[in-house]
């Protein structure tokens, strides 16, 4: 767990996982803040991810533009429900992504979006 800080809001107390599967860097964000993305950038220096599942539904309080450029995903994930009551994603969040030529995949637009190898 990259987030092993304990805070009062629910959210930044995500389990924020990464691992390593088929030579390709995944980052799981759970529903963490941008505030946790700044403690992650500043403890671990060398964060290259190839697959990033965007923090909180694609929420504004999440995925800031200093941790894409740390990180710098090809990919990233967002679980989001279809015409969701707090309209997430959010555009600023997804005109990010795009600023950044991040290939984005959406729950809401795909359904269940599954990754697959020869070898499984």
């Amino acid at each position: 767990n990259l987030n092993d800080t304990l805070s009062a809001d629910e959210n930044d107390n995500s389990l924020v996982l990464t691992f390593t599967l088929l030579d390709k860097e995944w980052l799981l964000m759970g529903d963490a803040s941008k505030a946790v993305e700044e403690r992650i950038i500043s403890r671990y220096s060398n964060l290259d991810i190839d697959y990033l599942k965007i923090g909180h539904h694609g929420s504004n309080t999440s995925t800031g533009e200093s941790f894409l450029r740390h990180t710098t995903p090809e990919e990233a994930i967002i679980s989001v429900g279809s015409d969701n009551y707090y309209g997430h994603p959010h555009q600023e969040v997804i005109a990010l992504l795009h600023r950044y030529d991040i290939t984005i995949r959406r729950t809401d637009l795909e359904g269940t979006i599954s990754y697959s190898s020869a070898l499984f």
